[in-house]
């Protein structure tokens, strides 16, 4: 995703340095005065963490909201056995230097998310957060889509949540 920041373009990028399927996932940062490029390396997103972390096999930005003169990055983290998650990291400014305020969702609620968009809505009063679930039991594919809604940007812990799409798959019902 690309997010304009005065006349500055950074676009953070998924990679995981080989190929586009293996692990682990990273996010490396890029900038341009136009969205059409030249693009030039800036810096590097949070470092995948170290074995059996919770971020091992990914840690991979996937929206950034600036709120009181913060940048929040919403993450998508996998430890590679097939447990997903969301963390937050903060900055000062779109390219760092990043300090991880830790998983969002609670294991109550999370399910198995990815890829998180996070927004406030003014009709909801909420802060939302739509995700893509990984099928359980399965783990290898996303078979519907939740939204969380908060009060709080910094707080997620009660947080409600409503699947909002279900896959036809496997008997699921549509929703």
């Amino acid at each position: 995703f690309i997010i304009k920041v005065g006349n500055i373009y950074y676009y953070y990028c998924l990679y995981n340095g080989v190929l586009q399927e293996e692990f682990p996932y990273r996010t490396k940062i890029f900038i341009a005065s136009s969205i059409l490029g030249p693009w030039t390396y800036a810096s590097n997103f949070q470092p995948v963490g170290t074995i059996g972390a919770e971020d091992a096999a990914a840690h991979y930005a996937s929206s950034v909201v600036f709120d009181s003169g913060t940048y929040h990055v919403f993450s998508g983290v996998m430890d590679g056995v097939g447990y997903a998650n969301i963390t937050r990291d903060t900055a000062p400014a779109p390219t760092g230097p990043w300090t991880s305020q830790g998983l969002v969702l609670s294991d109550l609620i999370r399910g198995l998310p990815e890829n998180p968009k996070v927004w406030w809505d003014s009709i909801l009063n909420r802060w939302c957060m739509l995700t893509n679930q990984i099928n359980i039991p399965a783990g290898t594919f996303t078979d519907k889509n939740r939204i969380f809604m908060s009060t709080s940007l910094t707080d997620w812990s009660a947080a409600t949540y409503k699947d909002i799409q279900f896959a036809l798959l496997y008997g699921a019902q549509a929703n």
